[in-house]
């Protein structure tokens, strides 16, 4: 599974996080209903049958009007995976969401515009979507989803530091259940796309967890002529951050260089 599609998932769990409520005591067997069909739509999209996805939220959101743009979101984004950008573009446009009244799912359907934008190479327009105040009370899985989407955009643009920022910004606020969704792999290749001044230079700033990867950095660059050092000072590493992101792949490549 893709880190987008992954990602996408995630923000469908954060979508139920801030749902309007449940369906009226006078509605028990709707209610429950409502569950099944939810049930078997992020079945659906884990097994990446994103069309039929879609239509069960669309469906959810004609049942229950109270969480309609919950519902709609869900399945704008199921379009986008699928690749159906119009059917994606078309439910957007028709989820008219004011900003002051949800501005959790505003955040989140300006995300899913992003992608969009990113899909067909609008870097600059992604990144004027992104630009928003993100309510106190957001997730860390939908801020997580933003940065990721910035520094998508960022990528697209070739500004290597920005996209490293919003990256290190996403991580030190992952954990175990979101920490999957960040592209590490991305930020490891755009880390060693600059010097050792530049790195030192970062390192003096970062308070929080996200130094590691700054650390591991300057560990590589610093001593990547003599392997013995390398793999010494790797090790030192590693027992001060066991259970990192990077060891599952990267440290292993570095210490066989």
């Amino acid at each position: 599974m893709s880190k987008i599609q992954s990602l996408c998932i995630l923000l469908f769990i954060c979508l139920g996080i801030v749902s309007c409520g449940p369906s009226t005591i006078s509605k028990p067997n709707l209610k429950e209903t409502a569950k099944t069909i939810e049930a078997k739509a992020l079945s659906l999209m884990k097994q990446e049958a994103y069309q039929e996805a879609a239509i069960e939220y669309l469906q959810l959101a004609e049942n229950h009007p109270e969480q309609s743009i919950q519902y709609r979101l869900k399945a704008a984004t199921a379009y986008f995976e699928a690749r159906n950008i119009q059917a994606a573009k078309q439910i957007l446009d028709q989820t008219n969401i004011k900003s002051a009244t949800f501005p959790i799912q505003s955040l989140q359907k300006n995300i899913i515009l992003a992608k969009i934008a990113l899909s067909e190479q609008q870097a600059e327009r992604a990144l004027e979507l992104l630009q928003t105040s993100t309510p106190n009370n957001t997730p860390n899985s939908i801020l997580i989803a933003l940065h990721e989407t910035r520094a998508d955009a960022y990528d697209q643009q070739l500004n290597h530091e920005q996209s490293i920022d919003e990256r290190l910004k996403a991580y030190s606020i992952s954990d175990k259940s979101t920490e999957s969704n960040i592209d590490y792999k991305q930020l490891w290749k755009q880390l060693m796309l600059l010097n050792l001044t530049t790195l030192k230079s970062k390192s003096t700033t970062i308070l929080d967890k996200s130094i590691s990867w700054i650390e591991l950095a300057i560990i590589f660059k610093t001593n990547q002529i003599n392997p013995q050092t390398l793999k010494s000072e790797l090790n030192n590493w590693q027992y001060l951050y066991p259970s990192h992101l990077a060891n599952y792949e990267i440290v292993p490549e570095l210490i066989l260089k």
